[in-house]
């Protein structure tokens, strides 16, 4: 019985914070090296290093006459291809992800989806069945985050959209 070449688990890593030295870029550095020395593979994506363009494009929007994919975006679908897990690393600014976050999960994850077939249950988007992985920073304590509900809206939008 030949064996079983099994390939190794590959990360997405989706880092999003301005400052190539901040907190942040250093949790993704060491994310990135403990996935390397346990023998899997991942990919970083920079978002502010790649200088991605959050901004939606009408054209872009699932179910517009005209849809199309644009080649940026074309291009980070191809990056993610086949990743089986997928960990977005990023501070909590006013209670809320980055725009640049928001923007690549717009363009990127939700590319082909429109807010209809999500809605209606149908559909699949890039991390249907991935894991998804969220680590994010804040300056407040966890009890005043506690307070204002922040982690618990976090919680449900990363578990019920994406």
């Amino acid at each position: 019985m030949p064996a079983v070449t099994r390939q190794p688990i590959r990360h997405a890593v989706i880092l999003t914070h301005p400052d190539q030295h901040s907190f942040n870029a250093a949790v993704a550095a060491t994310y990135c090296d403990t996935v390397r020395k346990s023998g899997q593979e991942y990919v970083l994506r920079d978002l502010y290093r790649m200088r991605f363009d959050p901004v939606l494009k009408n054209e872009e929007r699932p179910g517009n006459a005209g849809f199309r994919v644009s080649g940026d975006v074309q291009a980070e679908l191809e990056a993610l291809r086949g990743c089986a897990i997928s960990t977005f690393i990023h501070p909590i600014w006013f209670g809320m992800p980055p725009a640049m976050m928001k923007g690549y999960v717009d363009r990127v994850i939700g590319s082909g989806v429109s807010a209809d077939q999500i809605q209606a249950g149908q559909g699949e988007g890039l991390l249907s069945g991935a894991h998804l992985f969220c680590i994010t920073t804040s300056g407040a304590h966890e009890a005043w985050l506690d307070e204002q509900g922040q982690r618990l809206a976090l919680r449900e939008l990363s578990s019920t959209y994406l």
